[in-house]
């Protein structure tokens, strides 16, 4: 019940702009976090929405597990071009977490 809760407010700020929420959303619907399903087609669609390097990473790998390889190279494309991989990407995530606390893992390669 406290997932789903969360997630709500996430959907409300996501709603509002807040890539941080879009991101941490679409990996709620990734991951099925606070909701009834998985529905990974929103996911990715939040992920992308977030403008972030990781979320057009993640994406990447949604749009690889489809066979879309054109997108899949385009948000890798893209991840590269806005720091993914980069070494001064990962401190900055490490030092902004997740658009809340820093020191968070994401659970994503760097």
């Amino acid at each position: 019940q406290k997932l789903a809760r969360a997630v709500d407010h996430l959907e409300a700020a996501a709603m509002q702009g807040h890539v941080f929420s879009m991101f941490n959303l679409g990996l709620a619907h990734v991951y099925g976090y606070g909701l009834d399903v998985v529905d990974l087609e929103r996911g990715a669609a939040w992920l992308v929405a977030s403008g972030l390097p990781e979320g057009y990473y993640a994406a990447s790998h949604h749009a690889a597990a489809t066979g879309d390889v054109t997108r899949q190279r385009e948000y890798e494309a893209r991840a590269r071009e806005l720091g993914y991989y980069h070494p001064w990407r990962v401190e900055a995530r490490w030092n902004t977490g997740s658009g809340g606390a820093g020191g968070v893992d994401l659970n994503l390669k760097w």
